[in-house]
């Protein structure tokens, strides 16, 4: 994992993300933590995820690869196994793993990506917090366990 991004086109939302992340990166959190400084110097923040996409196209010979996660089930929905394969054969990167807050991604860009997750199962219901679900997915592609 290189880099972690933060999209949002509310202004108000960028400044917030920013002095966090600048306390912990550059202020006195960065000294108090420094495992937190590590972590959180991956973040970059953009406004909307075609700068992102378009930032890492110029910067690589490939084109990024999208992997949308839902909480609901899509037709064609990867399993775990499958995307893990994907990602480390390493040879249609560099992948993003797209996350939605709220009501999730919208309809649009999940259908639009180049591979959907297949969501979560659990026991009748699957809406967990982002954190949650980030931390359950990536376990679960990087984890190194068999799927």
């Amino acid at each position: 994992m290189r880099e972690v991004y933060v999209v949002t086109p509310l202004r108000s939302q960028q400044e917030l993300a920013s002095r966090l992340i600048d306390h912990w990166v550059k202020g006195w959190g960065a000294v108090y933590n420094p495992t937190r400084k590590e972590a959180l110097s991956l973040v970059r923040m953009a406004e909307d995820l075609e700068e992102i996409i378009e930032g890492i196209n110029a910067e690589r010979a490939w084109r990024v690869k999208t992997i949308a996660t839902a909480a609901r089930h899509y037709e064609g929905a990867r399993s775990y196994g499958e995307i893990t394969k994907i990602l480390q054969k390493r040879e249609d990167g560099p992948f993003l793993i797209l996350f939605g807050t709220g009501w999730g991604l919208a309809r649009e860009l999940i259908e639009g990506s180049d591979y959907i997750l297949a969501s979560i199962e659990g026991r009748g219901y699957n809406h967990l917090s982002v954190r949650t679900a980030a931390a359950i997915i990536l376990d679960r592609l990087l984890g190194g366990r068999e799927q």
